[in-house]
């Protein structure tokens, strides 16, 4: 008999005593065959057992003036239908969406994956301060992170992080929820805090045909990003970077 194995699981209650054990009972066993594809099809699995924290995707699309939005708060669709399946598809893959305060105002978004066949996600939107006016009734299925508690007559699924130290107390408290990927498409301001804070693992940035040309610029990207897959989809474009390792 013989085995062969992609990439051996990191986790610490089980890496290599599989491998071990066939050995010992006269098992042929080949490791590490298609080794990085093996690893980037169980990326979030290794992200969480390797760093305890959720794997993070941030997107957003832009026109060709390098615009995300319009100043007035309306949202704007840029991306088109074949786009807006690439983008669910991406949706179905990961356990929740993330939005800020504002585009949750603004946008009202829906946050499924109605462009195709997959399981919706959960809803987090993250908020700022001790303002909880703009609180709607259809928050109650939402996860609301802030980083003051909310009133208790509001009911919220609520985690509340620190201002010091939110990336951490808000990596433990999604795994808590068994939220093992992310994905951030919240606006520029919340692109920008996960950018800064160098809290993701990847970019999907979407050129667009759309010829809005006033109100939000993009996120400044940083310039050391790994360009890992690039496609075009009927006018369209799609960028995947990621961080320096």
């Amino acid at each position: 008999p013989r085995v062969v194995i992609g990439a051996i699981d990191t986790n610490s209650k089980v890496a290599g005593k599989g491998v071990e054990k066939l050995q010992q009972n006269g098992v042929e066993v080949t490791i590490n065959i298609l080794q990085q594809e093996c690893l980037a099809l169980n990326k979030h699995f290794y992200q969480v057992h390797n760093h305890q924290k959720p794997y993070i995707y941030l997107k957003f699309a832009k026109s060709k003036f390098n615009k995300i939005g319009a100043l007035n708060g309306k949202s704007i669709p840029l991306t088109n239908i074949f786009t807006n399946q690439i983008t669910h598809n991406l949706r179905a893959q990961v356990d929740a969406i993330l939005v800020g305060k504002n585009t949750f105002i603004n946008d009202k978004p829906q946050l499924t994956c109605r462009w195709i066949k997959g399981k919706n996600p959960k809803k987090i939107v993250f908020t700022r301060g001790k303002n909880w006016d703009w609180i709607t009734s259809d928050i109650q299925d939402w996860i609301v992170v802030s980083n003051f508690p909310a009133p208790a007559h509001l009911k919220l699924n609520n985690i509340v992080v620190s201002e010091k130290n939110w990336k951490e107390e808000l990596a433990k408290n999604l795994l808590l929820l068994n939220i093992q990927s992310v994905l951030i498409e919240g606006g520029k301001e919340i692109l920008e805090l996960f950018l800064q804070n160098e809290f993701y693992n990847e970019i999907w940035e979407f050129s667009t045909s759309n010829e809005l040309n006033y109100g939000v610029d993009a996120p400044n990207l940083p310039i050391n990003l790994i360009l890992q897959n690039s496609d075009f989809s009927h006018k369209d474009s799609l960028r995947i970077l990621t961080p320096q390792p």
